[in-house]
């Protein structure tokens, strides 16, 4: 990695336990999202705290977390179209 990696993203067991950490503040999740470490892409799928967005586009590649994520029906209740909005690649999962 170059010096312009982030200081988390180079050590992946650092940035596997925060992005499993339900407190993990939203934007950070985001960042760790592009992580090129599968298990810290899918920690982050399943972490409560992470925005729909990146959720729904992370669930194409872990559905079961997606499914499995405490806020996944609380996003169907509050969007109810929130099915047809899922991003193709998810929702072909």
């Amino acid at each position: 990695m170059d010096d312009t990696t982030p200081p988390l993203t180079k050590n992946v067991t650092q940035a596997q336990l925060v992005a499993a950490e339900p407190s993990t503040d939203p934007e950070l999740l985001r960042e760790l999202a592009l992580s090129t470490d599968k298990i810290t892409r899918q920690s982050v799928a399943g972490n409560p705290n992470t925005p729909s967005d990146v959720l729904l586009k992370l669930g194409a590649e872990f559905p079961s977390q997606l499914l499995d994520n405490p806020v996944f029906p609380l996003l169907l209740l509050e969007n109810l179209n929130l099915v047809a909005e899922i991003p193709l690649p998810t929702s072909s999962s």
